[in-house]
C-alpha cells in the first residue's frame, strides 16, 4: 500500500486539494471556477468521490466552508471582493476583503446537519453503491471492524412525511444558531447557517416558516454578529434574518 509523507494511505483527492491551494484568496468568479474544477475531479475519479464522502481534513473544509463561501458571495452578489478561506482553527472560516477604506468581513459558517448520521450514510453509499436518505440508519459495533452501518433501502421503507423532514431540519438549524450564541465574535463577523436545500427547505413558504421559528425560539440578541444569513447548500437560496435594530440587505 502506498503511503504519503503524512503516514496515511495514498489519498489522491486530498493531494489534489493541496495542489490547487484552497487557502488562496480568490474573487467570486475564481471561486466558481474552483467549484467547477473540484466537481470535475469528483465526476472523473471514483476513488476521490469515495474519499470525499468519509474523509475529514481538507474535504470537510471544502464542503462545509469553502463551497458555502462560493455560494454565499454569488447569491449575495458580491463582485469586487477577495475571499480568503481560513484553514486554521480561529473564530472565523473566511475573510471577505472589499477594498481600500472598507473594513474586511469575517465569515463564520455552521452547517445544520447531523454529522455522525451523514458519515454513516456515506459509509453505506461507499459500500453498497446506494443509500436511502430518509430511512433510519443504525450502527452495530463488531469486534473486528468497529462498527457496521445499516440503512433500509427504498423498497424497505415508506416515504417519510414532508412535515417530519422539515421538523428535523428546522431543529438542526435552530440548534446550530444556539451553539453560536453568547460566544464572542464581533461586529465585523457574520454568521452563515448552511442548510440542506435538497431535502430541507425549498420554497419561500418553507423558508418563511423557518425564519419565524428562529425568531420565536432563539434569543437573537445573544448573537455577537453583524448579520445572520441562511444559505441553501443547493445554491439557490440566501435569506438574511434580521437581528435587533438591523435592516435587511436589499440583495438578500
Amino acid at each position: 500500500m502506498e503511503v504519503n509523507v503524512c503516514g496515511h494511505p495514498h489519498r489522491p483527492g486530498v493531494e489534489f486539494l493541496r495542489e490547487i491551494k484552497l487557502e488562496r484568496g480568490r474573487t467570486p468568479a475564481e471561486l466558481q471556477d474552483l467549484l467547477a474544477t473540484i466537481q470535475g475531479r469528483l465526476n472523473g475519479c471514483p476513488t476521490c468521490r469515495q474519499e470525499a464522502r468519509v474523509e475529514g481534513d481538507l474535504w470537510k473544509k471544502y464542503f462545509e466552508e469553502i463551497r458555502p463561501l462560493a455560494l454565499f458571495v454569488r447569491l449575495a452578489n458580491h463582485q469586487n471582493v477577495i475571499c480568503t478561506p481560513n484553514l486554521g482553527n480561529d473564530n472565523y472560516d473566511a475573510v471577505i476583503r472589499y477594498g481600500p477604506g472598507v473594513p474586511k468581513e469575517f465569515v463564520e459558517f455552521t452547517y445544520a446537519k447531523c454529522g455522525y448520521e451523514e458519515h454513516l450514510r456515506n459509509e453505506v453509499l461507499n459500500r453498497d453503491g446506494r443509500v436511502n436518505l430518509f430511512s433510519p440508519i443504525t450502527s452495530s459495533r463488531t469486534k473486528n471492524t468497529g462498527h457496521d452501518a445499516q440503512v433500509q433501502h427504498e423498497e424497505d421503507q415508506a416515504a417519510v412525511p414532508r412535515l417530519l423532514t422539515l421538523a428535523k431540519h428546522r431543529r438542526l438549524v435552530i440548534e446550530g444558531i444556539k451553539k453560536k450564541a453568547r460566544k464572542q465574535y464581533g461586529r465585523t463577523h457574520i454568521l452563515v447557517v448552511v442548510f440542506d436545500g435538497y431535502l430541507g427547505f425549498r420554497s419561500g413558504q418553507e423558508l418563511g416558516s423557518l425564519i419565524s421559528s428562529i425568531k420565536s425560539e432563539v434569543d437573537l440578541s445573544t448573537l455577537d454578529f453583524r448579520a445572520l444569513y441562511l444559505l441553501s447548500d443547493s445554491g439557490d437560496n440566501l435569506r438574511q434574518v434580521p437581528l435587533a435594530g438591523q435592516w435587511l440587505n436589499s440583495n438578500t
